[in-house]
């Protein structure tokens, strides 16, 4: 019952459940910005970095 409920909320996550795919993670711990003409900064707060990370996304 649950398989159904996902096949119709949810086909992707169907999908992947029964062909077993492993889930990609992508891990950042920091990030390099570089700005033109200026300096390069590296950021290592983990709440900026998803910020900017998002923002560049849905851009």
């Amino acid at each position: 019952e649950c398989r159904w409920e996902n096949l119709k909320d949810n086909p992707k996550r169907m999908i992947n459940s029964v062909l077993d795919y492993p889930k990609k993670l992508i891990i950042m711990n920091c990030l390099i910005r570089e700005i033109p003409n200026k300096n390069t900064h590296v950021i290592t707060e983990e709440e900026t970095i998803k910020k900017i990370v998002k923002d560049y996304f849905h851009d």
